[in-house]
């Protein structure tokens, strides 16, 4: 071979080895950001189909309160029955925490503030549930004839059909539609197939209609608050929490628009952190909990936090805002503590005050109506004080979300009455699908296409590759043991 040609095959040999080193690089390289993006993106939540019918779904529970809790007609037979011949500074007591009471709910301690350096022991003989459902509104005190439910009318209140029963929520004792967490509707739920209700259509009349009436002189004398309802809306087995104030004087239209969400079989496999939801068979795994008697639910672990956040620092629970349990219930000597946890004292506390708390300062921000991040959050102090509910949505979850359109009466009907139809904005609703973004399979065939596009291999080209080192090596042997004889004979 001539030093030209010998130039140009030294040549050819290291341009041919830059190339296969600049595709080995690349190939590692491309590989090394596949592998990032399976290690960071793990699963996608995507639109599966708008057109999802709301039949598939239940027709949400609906609570219902009056605002001012109190029926003031009822609280003489309610003096008369716990308290007798008392002296007038018990009654007065008496009167002074129903006023608080009035408008009570979770979050909402500081309504006692008029007792609260009160001696309040002489009455802790009573039982403040019993007290509320003696004191309170009874069903057939709200609610104006009968009930509109899909397409007929039924009694509100009273016999076997009956639409309304007493619910117990964080707001006190109301009364709900549909739902599953009270004695009827957990009968209900195990003996008619069809319950919690459905319904199949959507705009006015299609599902609840009720008329409540709110009269003044039932009310507690010379009181300023507001005059209306409070209602919620969320899912039957799903404890109610937040509502929203409808005025009296209207007729209101709630509007639901609902959407459904689920995650494939794929996306389990996931710890919960990652794809951050619950299944209702981890909750002792990952020492997740809920309400007595309850499924997992965001908004049922959400409540047993907060009930346990009462049971922490006051030890004791407010019964007639959650499942009755063998907890410690409060008494009226309880409501002190309750209080000074509340955010009364978390701004502005004077000289004069500091003296009165029953807890110690460094406690004074573990607020009953904050709730703050898990430790860590970027976004929020880990020294900030309040309640820490480390809640995650359920893996499978239906979003009540609605809108309310309160319309001020122009007629000559009852001016004290509330008229509201609660019904869904269509027929079909939004399902959203969470899967696994990129699993084995897709970094399998990912891979693959690397390999073939830098390198020009595929798993044929390697098994032939190792096939042949293997023959190669397996014959080392042979060939020097044939070279040996081949000197041998030549010798």
């Amino acid at each position: 071979m001539s030093q030209r040609g010998y130039d140009i095959v030294i040549i050819l040999r290291v341009t041919w080895c830059v190339v296969v080193i600049l595709a080995l690089l690349s190939a590692i390289y491309v590989s090394h950001l596949l592998q990032l993006k399976f290690a960071t993106t793990l699963i996608a939540t995507v639109v599966e189909t708008t057109f999802f019918p709301v039949f598939e779904i239940p027709y949400p529970a609906i609570t219902l309160c009056n605002y001012n809790r109190i029926n003031w007609k009822r609280v003489p037979s309610a003096i008369d029955f716990y308290l007798g011949s008392a002296a007038n500074e018990t009654i007065s007591k008496f009167h002074e925490f129903l006023i608080g009471l009035n408008a009570f709910e979770f979050g909402s301690f500081d309504e006692f503030e008029n007792v609260k350096d009160a001696n309040m022991s002489d009455l802790n003989h009573i039982n403040l549930t019993e007290l509320y459902k003696r004191v309170t509104f009874q069903c057939e005190e709200l609610f104006i004839e009968q009930c509109w439910w899909r397409n007929k009318y039924y009694n509100c209140c009273s016999g076997n059909q009956k639409l309304f029963v007493k619910q117990k929520s964080e707001y006190g004792i109301c009364y709900a539609f549909n739902s599953v967490l009270n004695e009827i509707g957990r009968e209900r739920n195990k003996n008619e197939s069809n319950y919690p209700w459905r319904t199949s259509t959507f705009g006015d009349w299609s599902g609840l209609r009720v008329q409540l009436q709110l009269k003044d002189d039932l009310r507690i004398p010379n009181l300023t608050t507001s005059s209306g309802i409070l209602i919620m809306v969320n899912h039957p087995f799903s404890w109610p929490n937040s509502a929203y104030f409808i005025p009296k004087g209207t007729s209101t239209a709630v509007i639901i628009k609902p959407s459904y969400s689920y995650t494939t079989s794929a996306v389990r496999s996931l710890l919960p952190s990652v794809r951050q939801c619950l299944y209702p068979d981890e909750m002792e795994e990952y020492t997740y909990q809920t309400l007595p008697e309850t499924l997992y639910f965001r908004a049922n672990c959400l409540s047993e936090c907060r009930q346990r956040q009462m049971i922490k620092n006051c030890n004791c629970t407010v019964d007639f805002l959650y499942p009755s349990a063998d907890y410690a219930k409060c008494n009226f000597s309880s409501l002190r503590c309750l209080y000074d946890y509340n955010c009364k004292f978390s701004f502005n506390i004077e000289n004069s005050e500091m003296e009165k708390l029953t807890i110690p300062l460094t406690l004074v921000l573990a607020l009953f109506n904050y709730e703050r991040p898990p430790a860590g959050n970027q976004y929020f102090s880990d020294e900030e004080e309040g309640i820490i509910c480390d809640c995650l949505p359920e893996c499978e979850s239906i979003d009540y979300g609605f809108n309310v359109s309160p319309i001020k009466r122009v007629t000559n009907d009852i001016d004290d009455a509330i008229t509201v139809d609660i019904h869904f904005q269509q027929s079909t609703m939004v399902k959203y699908r969470t899967d696994v973004d990129f699993d084995w399979l897709d970094l399998m065939v990912a891979f693959g296409g690397i390999a073939g596009l830098f390198l020009g291999c595929s798993l044929i080209s390697v098994a032939e590759f190792v096939f042949y080192l293997v023959i190669g090596v397996m014959k080392l042997p042979w060939r020097k043991l044939a070279n040996q004889r081949g000197a041998s004979l030549n010798q």
